[in-house]
């Protein structure tokens, strides 16, 4: 049996601020460990602006049901790849809340995704999946105080 090579990815998921039940900003950041460039398909990943990419998990380690908009999208061009250059990192922010029923005084899991379509030339249209090892991120929302 052959022995398969080690995925090139690698990501970790921040929160940007005190999350509340309203708003939890992250910031995602894809690390290209290789050195190779590679290109990342950008959309059904958190790369891109509107996917919702992330689970999220209560405290029982229950999917959170996600609520939200859900857009169908138009076949993929090469318009939708991000080139991540050898040993190089994407970092973005998303506020990933929207579409989630999160609730004051409890302790969530954000799941990021466990793997990317990555292309290594412009010969492999499709791509292939590769693993991204991520750590889950834990955050507990607070409730928020009366402005007065």
């Amino acid at each position: 049996m052959a022995e398969e090579e080690e995925s090139p990815l690698r990501a970790t998921i921040e929160l940007c601020e005190e999350p509340t039940m309203h708003k939890v900003h992250v910031t995602y950041t894809l690390y290209n460990t290789s050195d190779k460039p590679l290109s990342v398909l950008e959309r059904d990943s958190p790369l891109w602006p509107i996917a919702n990419a992330f689970d999220i998990l209560d405290a029982a380690g229950e999917e959170v049901p996600y609520n939200g908009k859900v857009r169908r999208l138009p076949p993929q061009s090469d318009d939708d790849w991000l080139d991540l250059a050898p040993r190089a990192h994407l970092a973005v922010t998303r506020e990933i809340s929207h579409g989630f029923e999160l609730q004051p005084c409890c302790s969530y899991t954000v799941r990021p995704p466990n793997s990317h379509r990555v292309r290594e030339s412009s010969s492999d249209p499709e791509g292939t999946w590769r693993a991204v090892a991520c750590d889950p991120l834990v955050f507990t929302i607070c409730p928020e105080e009366d402005s007065k």
